[in-house]
């Protein structure tokens, strides 16, 4: 059993069922499919439907879906979301819409696959986790399907190191600009005991269904507000402003083309640092981060690439602005291949508009990890180590270094870790003014070396 699902026998079988017909099957259909049967197990059994936040239609129990032949049953399941649906219109409307092609699939193959899906739930009892058991199925179907997984998954170990980095409390207003399946807006609502408001946007259409029903599943149905939008171009906004939150938390995707239109004509002006190039917009969605920061007290966490800490150009000029607002807290490098869509090494950035010193904290976290079926994974110590040296803000020979904004200043802005974090495993930077050196001190002893050899043969009378 995997380490993940150990403690959930339901989401073990959910994934046997799922590794049995992926062939017949797309991986986000089989995830809508199964969160629908879970949802209204949920919320149309007793004792669920007396404590429940939902409104569940009178007559409508689970039982009584599964019960329809099974060319019908796919229909009964539809109609009975759609009851659930209709009776709570501000928590549900839309649902419906990202399963029904499904559901009313009719050929054999699939209605064998809905009477196995429906048995293995209908078998649970009525004290299951939803939310758990869709949470841990969601990352198990990401990583047995690679690089698309990460479409809409954020491993849930960078989730858990970005809560204690950012350190959501209740009150909170918390904000995920791509927020694809919410698993990091439902963290950092745990962490907060559930008493905060999460705000979430994407803008693929499948992944915004996968988070809608991942945070139903949760019981986060009040203090939320998601919508399928792209956050560049129609972002959250207050009284035809720029809506600001206590805490910016995300994985935006990185090396994005992206539109000009929006760079040259941003009515927010989040791009006043200088406008980040066409080609990537991995700066586009740091200073829209940033901008959606609330003033003098936000916190902004972002994972993205490294080439923000070095690259030049436009990028390089925003770079230096953020530096000297002294709005950067933290740069923490990590290890390779821990996201589910790329082997790249990520990088996170932490800002707070309420920094006291003029300190940037370097962290090299990138060779310390564990491995989970060959896949590199930020253990729980990992993540408590990070956490610890980024609180106490602690210079570590070869893992951590403090330092200076002059300092930075002096190495061009760069924010490359390498710069200020030494490690076993970082070459020493080659001075190539020195080599060239070298090479021609070496050339005219080799002439030397070679005039001398010659002499001495011409002296013992040797020809060619």
């Amino acid at each position: 059993m995997s380490q993940l699902t150990k403690q959930n026998n339901l989401a073990e079988r959910l994934k046997e069922v799922f590794l049995n017909h992926s062939y017949e099957i797309e991986p986000v259909e089989f995830l809508f499919l199964t969160a629908t049967l879970l949802l209204n197990k949920h919320y149309s059994e007793s004792p669920n439907r007396k404590k429940s936040v939902l409104n569940p239609p009178g007559g409508l129990y689970f039982n009584n879906l599964i019960s329809d032949s099974e060319k019908e049953r796919g229909t009964a399941i539809l109609n009975g979301l759609r009851k659930l649906e209709k009776i709570n219109p501000s928590t549900l409307e839309g649902v419906s819409q990202f399963v029904q092609y499904s559901l009313r699939k009719g050929n054999d193959s699939y209605n064998e696959l809905l009477r196995i899906l429906t048995s293995v739930i209908s078998g649970t009892n009525n004290n299951f986790s939803p939310g758990e058991t869709f949470d841990l199925i969601l990352n198990e179907i990401a990583i047995n399907t690679s690089k698309r997984g990460g479409e809409w998954r954020l491993a849930p170990e960078i989730s858990s190191l970005l809560g204690q980095l950012l350190t959501p409390k209740q009150g909170d207003s918390i904000y995920d600009p791509v927020s694809r399946d919410c698993s990091l807006l439902i963290h950092f609502s745990r962490i907060a005991h559930g008493k905060c408001d999460v705000f979430g946007q994407e803008p693929n259409f499948q992944n915004y269904g996968l988070g809608l029903f991942n945070l139903l599943l949760h019981g986060i149905i009040k203090n939320r507000e998601t919508k399928q939008t792209d956050a560049l171009q129609d972002p959250f906004v207050e009284k035809d402003r720029l809506r600001k939150f206590d805490i910016v938390a995300g994985s935006p995707p990185m090396g994005l083309h992206w539109e000009d239109s929006l760079r040259e004509f941003d009515k927010y002006n989040r791009f006043y640092r200088g406008k980040p190039p066409l080609s990537s917009a991995d700066y586009a969605y740091i200073s829209h981060m940033l901008e959606s920061a609330r003033d003098n007290t936000g916190k902004v966490g972002i994972v993205t690439a490294h080439g923000v800490l070095f690259r030049e150009g436009a990028e390089g000029d925003i770079r230096k602005q953020i530096i000297k607002e002294n709005l950067l807290e933290a740069v923490i490098g990590l290890p390779s291949g821990i996201l589910h869509n790329t082997n790249l090494p990520p990088v996170i950035l932490l800002f707070n508009k309420g920094k006291k010193n003029k300190k940037v904290h370097f962290i090299n976290a990138s060779l310390e990890y564990g491995k989970i079926n060959k896949r590199n994974v930020l253990r729980e110590e990992d993540i408590q180590k990070i956490a610890s040296v980024y609180r106490k803000k602690i210079s570590q020979q070869g893992y951590s270094y403090l330092a200076s904004i002059k300092e930075i200043e002096e190495n061009g802005f760069n924010l490359n870790i390498s710069r200020y974090v030494e490690t076993s495993e970082t070459k020493e930077p080659v001075d190539i003014k020195a080599l060239r050196n070298e090479i021609k001190t070496l050339e005219k002893e080799l002439k030397i070396v070679e005039k001398k050899l010659s002499q001495e043969i011409t002296k013992i009378g040797f020809k060619d």
